[in-house]
Formats: structure tokens, sequence, C-alpha cells
């Protein structure tokens, strides 16, 4: 991050991500004054995350067939993810936009899997 001090502003520059500059007012008692960040508008379009808990009530191949179906998997991959979860409490089961794994959420709830976005 860089700090470049100009009249009575200071600029953040920081150059791995240029969106997120700010530039504070340092005058009148110091108050600060950023600029808007434009991300926020964009926010429910940001990419999400369906994660897969492990619980001890389903068995692997259930869940394995679950994978499948809901998230289109392949054989490999579901396999993967269900050890994953199991090993580890929890799997990130697939990436995209919230709209997509809400109907992929509820489908494996529906089965009786434990799922969450992030």
């Amino acid at each position: 991050m860089i700090f470049l001090k100009i009249r009575k502003y200071t600029v953040i520059f920081n150059p791995l991500n240029v969106k997120r500059n700010a530039i504070i007012d340092m005058g009148e008692g110091n108050r600060l004054h950023k600029q808007q960040n434009y991300d926020s508008q964009k926010n429910h379009n940001k990419e999400k995350n369906l994660i897969l808990y492990n619980d001890e009530v389903n068995d692997f191949n259930y869940v394995i067939e679950s994978l499948i179906e809901v998230c289109e998997h392949d054989n490999v991959q579901a396999e993967q993810c269900t050890y994953l979860a199991h090993y580890h409490g929890k799997c990130e089961v697939k990436k995209g936009v919230y709209q997509e794994l809400k109907v992929m959420k509820d489908a494996l709830i529906e089965r009786g899997l434990q799922a969450e976005i992030y």
C-alpha cells in the first residue's frame, strides 16, 4: 500500500486492487471521507461456495450419488468431496452464483445432507 500526501488529502493507493483505492480528507478535525466502494453494488453477483458438512447418518455411497445427481460431479470428484467432508468435517463442493447454488443446497438438504452457502 502506498500513501501519497497531496495538500490536505492523503491518497491510499493499493496496487493489488485498484478498485479499492481511497481518498482521505485530512483537513478540518481529521474527518475521514472515503471514496465509495463500487464493488458493494455487485456483492450479490460474487462467486459463492456450496459447502457440504460431514454427518454420521448417511453412508458414502448415498453422499456420492447425491453429489453426482445434484451437483453434476463425476464419480472421482464426488468420491473426493465425500472423503474430504468425512475426514475434515466439511468440503467445498461447488462454486458459482448464489441463485444456482441455492437450488443445489436445497436439493442436498432434501436428501438429508447438511449443506450451506458461503
